[in-house]
């Protein structure tokens, strides 16, 4: 791919850039005085964000060492940096990826205006030489950076450019004093502090940060894990070492709200040069007090302490998410590249083949069932999950009701089931929900999760146990229904032992309580 400078508005031609690779990188930063330029490039460059800072980058590929290494693109006037571009380079695909790939929320290059776009079109012609089976992505470019590079990219097979909107608080305009007015915000306030002692806290030390960080992650995981199917912490326990890195060079932040001394909602997020703040890295609550909107609470009381602190902007990240349009006062656009390497825009093209067209009708047909009211992904999920336990009963089920497995309903003897569940099992945690692995039940992970969260919502006690890492199974009690407990999830072992603690007691008073199960376990508690 031969990018043409001839497109460049820059007056000032690029003949050459270097490229520096793992330790070449480091060895590079320790000669003359490269650390303080490439310190004094970032402060100077006006689209630059805290994460084209060489801190950042050298925080970044210490904690992410296994995975990613440094990889610099510079460009030298008599031995004085004009120009650099900070990425990461995976080890195992060869992918390039701007410095900090997901965890950053910007990807950049740093110089001066003028050479901004002639230094980029360079600096990929020679990446797509010394790495020509390697893609590189950047993503989310900021405001004010160079875009004269476009047109020399943009035609070629496989390239993508978009542009994605951006919300922002304003935290100088006055209409942000109208936030913490909202109906809402001050109803779902007031409820909380009738709920026990509500308070909000702008974590300062950062052993309690580390704590807070543990319970957020738990909600975080919950909450992606139903609604889409992602565990961003748990498929990267990186990312969690990273953050706590960053907080102890005063470079995140974070907010809690505390219901009674237990972490209900919080946030985190990255502060930035020239007055910004970028949130945030972590948004959730619990789903127990998913009612008073904790959410949502948290970010006005994160804009009213950004406020006072004198922060100028708290950038919302890109997704027009509807909780975001309720918060911002103002819009920008951000965007995003993406270069494929050469085999793979040539492999992209002879993709689709007759088994894939009629994959592609099955699926079609699949989802035109009103019943089956599942994303494609899900449904896959769903599908394979069956196939793998040879389930086909149930996979017919499934296929004529869009329901996960048949129900059946057995009553047993029982006596203050509530109470007597408390003594034996953990209840309402979300770090042992988390540990499902479907084996023999029907349901997915991401619908064993979805499914849980309704529950949580509806006001429903859940009663857990695991073992090595795993759960072994979990029960539901309904407040507002007392003779009836669901199981949504279990093994042998579990429905034993649920069976002789619903059956202690019983003599004294005994009581006829519903218990609903998947048919596929009624042998366990005959």
């Amino acid at each position: 791919m031969k990018l043409d400078d001839s497109l460049s508005p820059s007056p000032e031609r690029i003949s050459d850039v270097q490229i520096f690779l793992g330790n070449e990188v480091y060895d590079f930063l320790e000669q003359k005085d490269y650390s303080s330029q490439w310190s004094n490039l970032y402060e100077t460059c006006p689209w630059a964000t805290v994460f084209q800072g060489l801190e950042f980058f050298e925080m970044f590929h210490e904690v992410y060492k296994q995975q990613y290494q440094p990889l610099l693109v510079v460009y030298f006037v008599d031995d004085k940096l004009k120009a650099l571009l900070p990425l990461s380079f995976e080890t195992s695909n060869g992918r390039i990826t701007g410095a900090g790939v997901n965890d950053a929320h910007y990807h950049a290059w740093i110089c001066s205006e003028e050479i901004g776009s002639c230094f980029f079109k360079k600096a990929v012609e020679e990446l797509r030489v010394q790495f020509p089976l390697s893609s590189i992505r950047m993503e989310q470019l900021p405001v004010g950076i160079p875009l004269g590079w476009l047109g020399a990219v943009e035609n070629f097979d496989g390239v993508k450019f978009t542009t994605s909107v951006r919300p922002l608080v304003n935290l100088k305009d006055p209409s942000i004093d109208k936030l913490a007015r909202k109906k809402d915000f001050k109803s779902n306030n007031n409820r909380l502090k009738k709920c026990g002692d509500f308070e909000v806290e702008f974590i300062k030390d950062q052993e309690k940060f580390d704590q807070a960080l543990e319970t957020l992650i738990l909600q975080s995981d919950f909450r992606k894990g139903a609604f889409y199917g992602l565990f961003p912490f748990h498929k990267n326990p990186y990312r969690s070492i990273l953050y706590k890195e960053m907080f102890r060079k005063k470079m995140m932040f974070g907010l809690v709200l505390k219901l009674d001394g237990e972490i209900l909602a919080g946030i985190t997020g990255t502060i930035g040069k020239d007055g910004w703040c970028h949130g945030s890295g972590l948004n959730c609550h619990s789903p127990l007090f998913d009612y008073y909107s904790p959410g949502f609470l948290s970010f006005i009381h994160l804009i009213q302490h950004l406020e006072n602190e004198g922060y100028e902007t708290l950038d919302l990240s890109t997704g027009m998410l509807d909780y975001k349009k309720r918060i911002a006062n103002h819009y920008d656009e951000v965007y995003e590249l993406f270069i494929p390497a050469v085999d793979q825009a040539i492999i992209s093209k002879k993709k689709t083949g007759l088994k894939d067209k009629l994959k592609e009708r099955i699926w079609a047909f699949l989802e035109k069932k009103p019943h089956l009211d599942f994303e494609r992904e899900e449904l896959r999920a769903k599908f394979k999950l069956y196939h793998k336990q040879r389930d086909y009963f149930n996979l017919i089920h499934f296929y004529q009701t869009g329901k996960p497995y048949l129900k059946i309903e057995k009553y047993v003897s029982c006596s203050e089931a509530e109470k007597l569940l408390g003594e034996s099992y953990s209840k309402n945690s979300l770090k042992e929900l988390l540990m499902y692995r479907p084996k023999h039940e029907s349901l997915t992970k991401r619908e064993f999760l979805l499914d849980a969260f309704s529950r949580f919502k509806s006001g429903e006690v859940c009663y857990s146990q695991s073992k090595n890492g795993k759960l072994l199974g979990c029960l539901w009690c309904k407040i507002a229904d007392e003779k009836t407990v669901e199981i949504t999830s279990c093994c042998p072992s579990f429905i034993k032992g649920v069976r002789k603690t619903l059956q202690i007691g019983a003599h004294a008073n005994p009581e006829k309580v519903k218990v609903i199960m998947p048919k596929s376990v009624e042998k366990y508690l005959s």
